[in-house]
C-alpha cells in the first residue's frame, strides 16, 4: 500500500491524495485474517496521515517547493534514497508515522523510544521506519538527517500518542 500527494491538483481546487492497493492480480480471493486487516488497516490510516501532512506543508507554504537534500553517496540508488528520505518534508511526514509506530511499540514512554533511537536495536525490525532510516544512512547515527530525524520524532511522540499530527485544528485551511 502506498500514496500520493499531487500539490497541483490540490492548488486546482481538485481531489490530491491517491492511496495504491497492491495484490497479486492473479488471486481470485484476497484472504483476510484478522490480523492482516488490523496490519491493513494501520497501514491505510499511515499512509493517508502521511499525506494529510503533505498537503498541509503545501498549504502552508502556498505550494511553492523548497530544495531537498543534495547526498554525497557514490551510487546513483544510494543518492536517490538518501535524498528522498533527506528531505525536509519527507522528513516531517515519516517523523510522525515513525512515533506513531513507536507509541505503537513502547506506549508513551520518551525514555525508553530515546534510547531505542540511540540503539542499533532497529536492525531486529527490518520493516520498522525507523530502520529505514538507518539503513539508508548506513547506520550512522552522526548523519546530519538521522540526528535531526531523532529529534523530529521525539518532537511528534505527543502528537502520535493522541492521534493527531498537528497541534492546531486548522489542519488543512489555507
Amino acid at each position: 500500500m502506498g500514496g500520493v500527494y499531487y500539490s497541483l491538483l490540490d492548488k486546482a481546487g481538485k481531489t490530491a491524495i491517491e492511496v495504491n492497493f497492491n495484490y497479486n492480480p492473479s488471486d481470485s480471493k484476497l484472504r483476510l485474517t484478522m490480523h492482516r486487516f488490523k496490519r491493513m488497516a494501520v497501514r491505510f490510516a499511515d499512509v493517508v496521515m502521511h499525506e494529510i501532512i503533505h498537503m498541509r506543508q503545501f498549504r502552508a507554504r502556498n505550494f511553492k517547493n523548497i530544495p531537498g537534500y543534495q547526498s554525497t553517496a557514490e551510487l546513483a540508488k544510494e543518492r536517490k534514497e538518501q535524498e528522498y528520505y533527506g528531505d525536509r518534508d519527507e522528513m516531517g511526514a515519516h517523523s510522525f508515522n515513525i512515533a506513531c509506530e513507536l507509541i505503537g511499540r513502547f506506549g508513551y514512554d520518551p525514555h525508553t523510544i530515546g534510547q531505542y533511537l540511540d540503539s542499533n536495536e532497529s536492525k531486529r525490525h527490518k520493516t520498522s521506519g525507523w530502520c529505514y532510516y538507518l539503513k539508508t544512512f548506513n547506520w550512522n547515527h552522526e548523519h546530519q538527517i538521522i540526528r535531526r530525524m531523532k529529534n523530529l520524532i521525539m518532537r511528534n511522540l505527543e502528537n502520535a500518542y493522541y492521534g493527531k499530527p498537528f497541534k492546531t485544528t486548522n489542519h488543512l485551511t489555507y
